[in-house]
């Protein structure tokens, strides 16, 4: 009797872990959040810091506050995927993506305004989703697990883009990235000097970032002395 009574207990107990649990899963997201983290000065969103373990279903929120909305903040939460209907934020232009577990990028249903997106400290590699945002103007992928970057090459409307703290070795695919002004490229793997040859074509570069990749000292220092006198 004893034993079917400790079964019983441990039943229940498992129960409401999972229940619990699963509450804590689900993401929160109200009216009342969206009002009161919203900035309406500039219409930013701050749902930083919110252990956030996906991308709240915003949408789902009936409030016309929503389509005013042009920056939103999701930074420093536990998004471990970006696959969300953002399409009611239709006036979107930043999001803030940065200090997540993100491994991958899916969709944000492809806002028509977005220029800026920031990934930063992640854990992403793979970045072939990101071409559905061919009007991005500014993009941070710095610290992450990145190696290749072919699937940037149709960013061609691409401005200023942060890659340093990666593990990228080959850039032959930035020559198609001609409207270029920044590029940060620092602490990546980029041995062969010959490499450099592929940005010969970013006629607007003005700053050029390649400190810690295992190339001489003496090209890095030319070349970043050199950027920073035309910036």
């Amino acid at each position: 009797m004893k034993k079917i009574l400790w079964l019983f207990i441990v039943l229940v107990l498992l129960s409401w872990c999972n229940t619990s649990n699963s509450k804590q899963a689900k993401v929160l997201i109200n009216e009342s959040i969206i009002k009161n983290n919203l900035n309406q000065e500039n219409w930013y969103l701050n749902l930083s810091n919110k252990n956030y373990e996906k991308i709240p279903d915003i949408c789902s929120i009936k409030t016309s506050l929503l389509e005013k909305i042009k920056k939103i903040d999701l930074s420093y939460n536990k998004i471990k995927t970006v696959n969300q209907d953002l399409s009611c934020l239709k006036n979107l232009e930043i999001i803030n993506l940065s200090y997540n577990d993100l491994t991958s990028f899916e969709n944000l249903w492809n806002p028509v305004f977005l220029h800026t997106i920031d990934l930063s400290h992640n854990n992403l590699t793979n970045l072939e989703n990101l071409k559905k945002y061919p009007k991005v103007a500014h993009l941070n992928l710095s610290y992450n697990k990145i190696k290749d970057i072919n699937s940037l090459k149709v960013l061609k409307k691409l401005r200023v883009l942060k890659l340093q703290h990666n593990q990228i070795p080959n850039l032959s695919w930035f020559e198609n990235l001609n409207q270029l002004i920044f590029l940060d490229l620092s602490y990546n793997k980029i041995s062969d000097k010959y490499q450099l040859r592929y940005l010969k074509k970013l006629n607007f570069l003005k700053q050029l970032y390649l400190k810690g990749n295992p190339l001489d000292e003496g090209i890095i220092k030319t070349i970043e002395d050199y950027s920073k006198k035309h910036k």
